[in-house]
């Protein structure tokens, strides 16, 4: 990846001192130097003049929804996954040229965008923050993200949500993006203000529910967002 040195720079360092004038070394994917003042010799790194530009750490993005777009859910749940995988690397770049360099996933709206994503993005292919990937939510019938409708065949209402209901659906939902490689779990625990069924006070997932979840994810060495 190389060695960067970016001089005459206004560094905002992150430990809530002023910001200062100086340069940043950056070897490979590490930041390995920072130097109030002159610019050290370069030692070999290629210069980036960073005159009139303030450097910082990245950004992290601690509720990322990568997968998603501006359009309605029912919509985003249609797009054929070749269509919307391009959606994702999309707003990967754009978010890292928004200067978010982390990101955190919340869910992805088909079991694979978040993994596939990742892999491109550690491999270099394409731009984007450093992710944990996601599956899609997983809630209960009639829970957050339960947009099918009876009167219709499901395929018909699909919903960006996967609805498991009792312990064995869930665990079987949780070991399945196990097996797909995501980092994490996403557990609709809760109701909202656009959840018909469930106000945003009443958890229809139940505690034998969320136990089966959690021995997924302990098993798997997988974290878990609620």
């Amino acid at each position: 990846m190389g060695t960067y040195l970016i001089a005459n720079a206004r560094i905002l360092d992150g430990t809530g001192k002023a910001a200062f004038a100086g340069a940043v070394r950056v070897n490979g994917n590490r930041v390995t130097e920072v130097t109030p003042g002159a610019a050290p010799p370069a030692r070999g790194a290629t210069v980036i003049d960073g005159a009139g530009m303030t450097l910082m750490p990245g950004l992290v993005e601690s509720h990322a929804h990568l997968g998603f777009a501006d359009i309605p859910s029912q919509e985003l749940t249609r797009l054929p996954p070749e269509e919307h995988m391009l959606v994702t690397v999309r707003n990967a770049k754009l978010m890292l040229d928004c200067g978010y360099t982390s990101a955190f996933s919340a869910a992805s709206p088909k079991p694979r965008l978040d993994v596939v994503l990742k892999r491109e993005i550690e491999a270099g292919r394409v731009p984007g923050p450093r992710l944990l990937a996601n599956g899609p939510e997983i809630t209960v019938t009639g829970g957050l993200g339960d947009t099918n409708m009876l009167h219709l065949p499901h395929h018909e209402t699909p919903t960006f949500c996967w609805v498991a209901d009792g312990p064995d659906q869930i665990r079987r939902v949780c070991r399945l993006l196990a097996r797909e490689g995501v980092d994490l779990l996403k557990l609709n625990l809760s109701g909202d203000a656009g959840t018909s069924s469930y106000p945003s006070d009443e958890t229809p997932m139940s505690d034998a529910e969320v136990a089966a979840a959690m021995e997924v994810a302990r098993a798997a060495r997988l974290r878990v967002a609620a």
